[in-house]
């Protein structure tokens, strides 16, 4: 695949992730982040659209996001099951944020386990079962 890529300008912050918040209590771990308008990077991503939206009244597992992108360069679709690294596309630094402007069909659930009724729902050309370690105490049921 031939696919430019524009970083534009780049901008320097120091960013803290939600694991970074809880090793040492009334300090954060930061790291250095390169931003870039990342929108950029995708030609037509102004086409991306959030079709579907719900969040839990408690807590994150099951939030759920689902976007078309007409003009994605892929023309496959992907589910996606996974905590915070994937993240509810909000923002360049979530997995599904990346992966709805690439796949012409994204689906997002927040969950640790692989959900087979998404699977089937949605009959996706990829799944990713993305999940830490510490959310592992047994093997996941597949």
């Amino acid at each position: 695949m031939n696919y430019q890529i524009d970083l534009g300008e780049v901008e320097f912050k120091r960013r803290s992730g939600d694991f970074g918040n809880k090793l040492v209590i009334g300090k954060a771990l930061c790291e250095e982040l390169h931003l870039s308008d990342c929108d950029k990077m995708f030609n037509g991503s102004d086409s991306l659209k959030l079709v579907e939206k719900f969040d839990p009244p408690n807590g994150h597992s099951g939030a759920l996001r689902k976007w078309i992108n007409k003009s994605a360069p892929i023309d496959k679709s992907i589910v996606i099951m996974g905590n915070s690294v994937s993240e509810r596309g909000t923002s360049q630094f979530g997995l599904s944020w990346w992966l709805s402007r690439v796949f012409k069909r994204t689906t997002f659930c927040w969950s640790s386990a692989m959900l087979t009724n998404i699977i089937e729902d949605e009959k996706p050309d990829y799944v990713i079962c993305q999940t830490v370690e510490r959310f592992l105490p047994t093997v996941p049921k597949s």
